[in-house]
């Protein structure tokens, strides 16, 4: 088998990231099934999955091998490690992101009122689509809650920017654009359904699941909490009841049935590419190692030919010594047979 006959064969064999798109809830799962292949590839598949290895023991383990070989595969490494360092960190924000929203959906069962709790939420109007982590339908309001697992201390400002701060303000976008565009899309959903939304409170809350941060907010269109708060400011609303329990309920199957999971492509990285990379790299380091081995063989091999040459040439003596050997045996053989049958006295 040639190189570019073990590259397929690698490709082959690698069942995650097949489709050209993804919905959000595959993406992480889809992530895990790539670094199990190429952990279960570059290791023994029992080592990998014992180990827990994770996609830069792969990236350390064929850098090493690739220095080892005389840096043979230099510019498929170094495509292969940008790759890495891509998903490693698309797995990490899926990962952060999950956890965040973990957290805020066990917060709000704490919530005492009558409410209704739609999570993870995707919905589209006039071309217009949205994502939402959570939404609570109250008989006083419907909370959009927007969650955000950061370590990092936070500022809005007036427009509703949303810097992360530090040494400097790094903007990370308008969070006022996109609450806009959540409460837009979610309105017209229910009233596309006859619901009248006229008299409908819409509260937006960004809520942050790190309590060690500090967070500075002065955009008016949205309120800022953490955690321990969020069921106390749902609870604590004042307003005026309009919508029954019942009305609830008609709302929340609304809003459920007109959630769209659609699958989009990945933009962060060529998942093709990556795989070839990885393959590319595999093939050629197997390659050196089996051209190492067959000349470890072979020195092997005839070294101990040359031994035995050496042996046979030097050692006259192994002819005697058979003959002595030979002799010997008989005499034996003939000893014993005369004890058994007695034929020697004491």
């Amino acid at each position: 088998m040639n190189r570019e006959e073990r590259i397929e064969e690698i490709l082959r064999s690698m069942k995650s990231f097949v489709k050209q798109k993804y919905r959000k809830d595959e993406l992480l799962q889809e992530c895990f099934l790539l670094q199990e292949e190429m952990g279960g590839l570059t290791y023994r598949e029992e080592h990998a999955r014992q180990g827990n290895l994770k996609l830069w023991d792969v990236r350390y383990h064929l850098e090493r091998l690739n220095e080892e070989r005389g840096h043979v595969v230099d510019a498929e490494l170094a495509r292969f490690k940008v790759g890495c360092r891509t998903v490693s960190n698309l797995i990490k924000a899926e990962v952060s992101g999950n956890r965040g929203e973990r957290k805020a959906f066990h917060a709000l069962k704490y919530i005492k009122s009558p409410h209704c709790t739609l999570h993870n939420l995707e919905l589209e109007s006039s071309g217009i689509r949205t994502e939402i982590d959570a939404l609570i339908l109250t008989p006083k309001a419907a909370f959009i809650v927007e969650v955000k697992n950061t370590r990092r201390d936070i500022f809005i400002d007036e427009s509703g920017d949303y810097y992360r701060t530090g040494e400097y303000l790094n903007r990370d976008s308008n969070i006022a654009e996109k609450l806009d565009r959540k409460e837009q899309v979610f309105l017209e959903v229910l009233h596309a359904a006859g619901i009248e939304t006229d008299d409908m409170e819409v509260i937006r809350i960004v809520v942050f699941t790190d309590n060690r941060i500090s967070v500075r907010n002065c955009y008016k269109g949205a309120k800022t909490c953490f955690l321990s708060q969020l069921s106390y400011i749902i609870d604590g609303y004042e307003g005026q009841e309009v919508f029954t329990e019942g009305e609830l309920e008609e709302m929340a199957d609304i809003i459920d049935g007109a959630e769209k999971m659609e699958a989009y492509p990945i933009e962060a990285i060529d998942m093709n590419q990556f795989k070839r990379d990885f393959a590319e790299t595999m093939a050629a380091l197997e390659s050196e190692e089996q051209i190492q081995e067959c000349a470890e063989i072979r020195f092997v091999e005839k070294t101990e030919e040359e031994t035995e040459e050496n042996t046979d040439s030097q050692s006259p003596i192994w002819p005697t010594v058979t003959v002595v050997v030979t002799a010997l045996a008989a005499a034996a053989a003939w000893y014993f047979s005369k004890n058994r049958n007695g034929g020697l006295k004491r």
